[in-house]
């Protein structure tokens, strides 16, 4: 039988995001940038398929990760292998406090805060029941985590945008054609797989006080 889990067109299934997650981590403990980017694309493509509510999301996180990938393969990139690496080089040269570039630092705690957004959609999404609501659960979500960061117009668009989104139903058999248990079975392992690398990279935050990089 053929594993109706994977990607019809090639683009994306919940079992490939998760496994390109698991990546991440190296041997050595530290995170690997490249992978974390490849990830992080492939989770776009997830939110990419219910629409355009979720594109102040997704365009934000393309233009990020375009940006952390130049830093990668500039003369510089060795100093990018990880994300370890990235800050501790741009904390000893002065590169996170220049203001006529966007750094990798700062650009990466855009996509570290839209991540914990992602990842808390998830995991709800895997412990729901038959009688919640996407929209609602979307909305709480942004509330508790971008909407942070973002000014009172964005909050106000997107919480519209959240009641377009589709019943849970329809959300289901747009990730994956499986039985409902399956299905909340592979979008909790996705949100489990996200959270080691979400706390591990707070914690390098933490330590290099780069959390409130403008």
């Amino acid at each position: 039988m053929a594993d109706s889990s994977a990607p019809s067109d090639g683009k994306f299934s919940l079992p490939m995001v998760t496994e390109a997650f698991k990546q991440i981590k190296k041997e050595d403990g530290e995170l690997d940038l490249t992978k974390y980017n490849g990830a992080y694309r492939d989770i776009t493509k997830l939110l990419e398929m219910l629409g355009t509510v979720f594109s102040f999301v997704t365009s934000d996180a393309k233009s990020k990760i375009e940006i952390l990938e130049a830093y990668r393969a500039s003369e510089q990139g060795e100093h990018y292998a990880t994300i370890e690496s990235m800050l501790q080089y741009e904390k000893d040269t002065g590169i996170v406090l220049d203001n006529k570039k966007p750094s990798g630092a700062r650009t990466l705690l855009r996509l570290h805060r839209a991540l914990k957004f992602i990842m808390e959609f998830m995991n709800r999404m895997g412990k729901s029941t038959s009688d919640a609501k996407v929209s609602t659960m979307a909305y709480e979500c942004y509330h508790e985590t971008l909407a942070n960061y973002h000014v009172w117009i964005v909050r106000k668009a997107a919480g519209m945008a959240f009641y377009t989104l589709p019943t849970r139903k329809n959300f289901l058999e747009k990730l994956c054609k499986e039985e409902e248990d399956i299905v909340l079975g592979l979008i909790s392992e996705l949100a489990d797989t996200i959270l080691p690398v979400y706390e591990q990279t707070e914690e390098l935050y933490t330590k290099f006080d780069f959390h409130e990089l403008p």
